[in-house]
């Protein structure tokens, strides 16, 4: 635990990636449109970094981008910002960064000893779960969210599924409610209860909806194989009551309204 002008930061060596989790006060906002706007992500990257990789994560779509499809948003001070590409998620160069602005959203972070692979993507509710299956019963994508896309592109490139790691860093797990009762989204939200009930450690109060996060992501990697073992989750909570007086960190169940937190992975060289 460190901070960085007044700002919390965690900071997690993951194999061959390092992950800094920035909270309030230090971005809470770029515009993709002036690249001026990225200067307080480019100032803390690691030194000898050159490219860090922003893909544009709205439509949680749970797709991993490849590096073909990424467009530069222009250089400052000798570093280039790769994004212009709606996805989660990417491939990160050995060298290079990935960056990740969210309130709430949690960020994966996948590596396997089979090879030097680095992968980090963006995991919100429905980046993970397919909203189609929730709402319908029927699969509107493939693969089925973004973890699945993560391990694929891992199996893609040789790696073993007993070999991987994965890591779970800066979002929510408490507070995560869901309430069945809600005038807008009650329906959603009832079948979201019943879609989590049976999966270990997901649903922590039926009454009000509240999931962890956490849980499901770690569900969806025990099924394509990723031993629990190797499944690690880091100790950031953007939605504990602990936060509420006093907030480091950004969320959208206590605010500041609009506010982000940055996390930056690092893919050693």
């Amino acid at each position: 635990v460190a901070s960085q002008g007044g700002v919390e930061k965690r900071t997690t060596l993951f194999g061959p990636a390092v992950v800094h989790v920035f909270g309030l006060g230090l971005v809470s906002a770029i515009d993709r449109n002036d690249v001026r706007t990225f200067n307080p992500i480019v100032e803390i990257l690691p030194l000898g970094v050159s490219r860090v990789w922003m893909p544009i994560p709205t439509n949680a779509n749970g797709l991993l981008a490849p590096g073909g499809l990424f467009r530069s948003h222009g250089t400052i001070g000798g570093v280039e910002v790769m994004g212009r590409v709606f996805a989660d998620g990417c491939v990160i160069p050995q060298g290079d960064a990935f960056a990740l602005l969210s309130a709430d959203c949690a960020t994966i972070v996948a590596h396997s000893t089979d090879n030097s692979i680095v992968i980090a993507a963006h995991a919100a509710r429905d980046s993970v779960l397919d909203r189609n299956v929730i709402e319908a019963g029927a699969t509107s994508r493939q693969p089925f969210g973004i973890v699945e896309s993560v391990l694929y592109e891992l199996f893609r490139q040789g790696c073993e599924m007993r070999n991987v790691h994965l890591g779970v860093f800066g979002g929510i797990r408490t507070n995560f409610r869901h309430d069945p009762n809600h005038p807008h989204f009650g329906r959603y939200n009832r079948r979201l209860i019943e879609y989590c009930r049976p999966i270990e450690g997901v649903l922590l109060d039926e009454h009000t909806g509240e999931i962890d996060l956490y849980a499901i992501i770690r569900d969806r990697a025990l099924r394509m194989g990723v031993p629990k073992e190797h499944i690690v989750f880091d100790a950031i909570d953007t939605g504990s009551d602990d936060n509420i007086a006093h907030p480091v960190w950004a969320s959208h169940r206590h605010g500041p309204a609009g506010a982000r937190n940055l996390v930056l992975v690092h893919h050693r060289r």
